[in-house]
Order: structure tokens, then C-alpha cells, then sequence
């Protein structure tokens, strides 16, 4: 797969981003639609792009049938009901219909946008591109992302032991669920203070902060980064 450098990504994805935000017309929401679909194929990742497609087709389906029952704007009326308790009448229109639609397209869009970011660009890659001008907020933000992932394995480890050992986690009743997750919650905290402790020294141990930021690898703009 083609590894494009993080500041070509941001550039480009930007400038679709603001378009998706900025346009309203639904021709061209749809073409870039359309544009970021052929791209994501291009990549070869079909799997990914069906999988998101169908998440946007739901998405869009939502925002058109919860649009027109919170909106009464418009003029050409498809549906109006008798007066209803609380409610009051339900009045579907087509401009209502339409904008809805619209909306869904700019949110397939979006999410499009990101997924791209993500397949063209190596995590790696970003956060030492973002490390040379916050590095402080790199690395909290970098180690917060790898804590959710430590403290889901960690959890993991430790109900499967505690299954072993008798631990029921399916109980019934609520006092006796706690009862059994309150174990497991305590290990997991004291295993996250640990983990801090160690990272700590990690850094301490590496220097961070008293000189200059060094790296193993050098992002280097290719010939595919001037030409996107």
C-alpha cells in the first residue's frame, strides 16, 4: 500500500474537508463522494470501504427519516397527519427529505475523509511529524491512545485468571455482579499505577525533555507527495 508523508495528507484531506463543509449543492457533494470511493478503492482496501459505506447508508437512511419529523420547513408538502397529542400534527416535506439526504452524504464524506488518512498514512509517521512542533502534546496524546489498548489486554488477562478460579462475572443479581467486578477493577488500577511508574522511569531514563528531540527515521517528502 502507497505511504504518502503526513503533511501531503493533512494538505490534501484539508482542502476536501472545507469543500464537504463549504458546498451545499447535492452534485457536488456526491461527486466528491464518488472521488473519495474511487480513491479508497484504489488504495485496495474494498473490504474497509464496503464495511463504511454500509455504516453510512444507515446513517444517511436515520438523518432522512429523523429530519423530516423534527423539521417543518418547506413548502412541497409529501405528508401531513391529523393533530396528535403533545407532538401536534407530522408534516413530511421534500425540502426537508432533501436536506436530509444532503447532510447524509457530507457524513459519509467525512468519515471517508479520515478512513483515507488512516490507510495513506502510517501512525508512526504522524505522531513524529506532530512530535516536532507539540511533542510534549504528542506524547501524552500517543501514550493515552496506547493506555486504552494496555489497560483492554490487561483486563482481558485478568477475568480470564479470575474465571479460572471460580470468578462468576455472569450473576444475576446486581449486587453480586459488583461484588465480582470489584476484584478486577482494583487489580486493573493498581496495574495502571505500575504501568505509569515504569513509563516514568522509561523516560527518565532516555532523557526526554533535557535535549533536543532525536529519531531513528527521517520523514522524507517522495516524488508521489509533490505530485499529489
Amino acid at each position: 500500500m502507497m505511504r504518502l508523508h503526513p503533511m501531503t495528507m493533512i494538505s490534501f484531506l484539508t482542502i476536501l474537508f472545507f469543500m464537504i463543509l463549504l458546498y451545499n449543492n447535492p452534485i457536488y457533494i456526491l461527486s466528491i463522494l464518488v472521488f473519495l470511493a474511487v480513491l479508497t478503492s484504489i488504495v485496495k482496501d474494498n473490504k474497509k470501504l464496503n464495511s463504511m459505506m454500509r455504516y453510512c447508508f444507515y446513517n444517511v437512511l436515520i438523518i432522512m427519516i429523523i429530519n423530516p419529523l423534527l423539521s417543518r420547513e418547506g413548502q412541497t408538502i409529501l405528508f401531513q397527519s391529523h393533530r396528535l397529542p403533545i407532538i401536534g400534527r407530522i408534516k413530511i416535506t421534500g425540502e426537508a427529505l432533501a436536506y436530509g439526504a444532503n447532510m447524509g452524504l457530507k457524513l459519509a464524506c467525512i468519515v471517508l475523509v479520515f478512513i483515507i488518512y488512516g490507510m495513506m498514512t502510517h501512525k508512526d509517521d504522524t505522531f513524529s511529524f506532530f512530535s516536532k512542533f507539540a511533542h510534549k502534546l504528542t506524547i501524552t496524546f500517543s501514550m493515552t491512545v496506547n493506555i486504552i489498548h494496555r489497560l483492554k489486554v490487561e483486563t482481558t488477562r485478568v477475568k480470564e485468571v479470575m474465571e479460572m478460579r471460580g470468578v462468576n462475572f455472569s450473576e444475576k443479581k446486581l449486587i453480586k455482579r459488583i461484588e465480582a467486578y470489584y476484584p478486577l477493577l482494583k487489580v486493573i488500577f493498581v496495574s495502571a499505577l505500575e504501568g505509569s511508574i515504569d513509563r516514568a522511569e522509561a523516560l527518565h531514563s532516555r532523557g526526554y525533555g533535557k535535549h533536543k528531540r532525536t529519531s531513528y527515521v527521517y520523514l522524507k517528502m517522495s516524488s508521489w507527495d509533490y505530485f499529489c
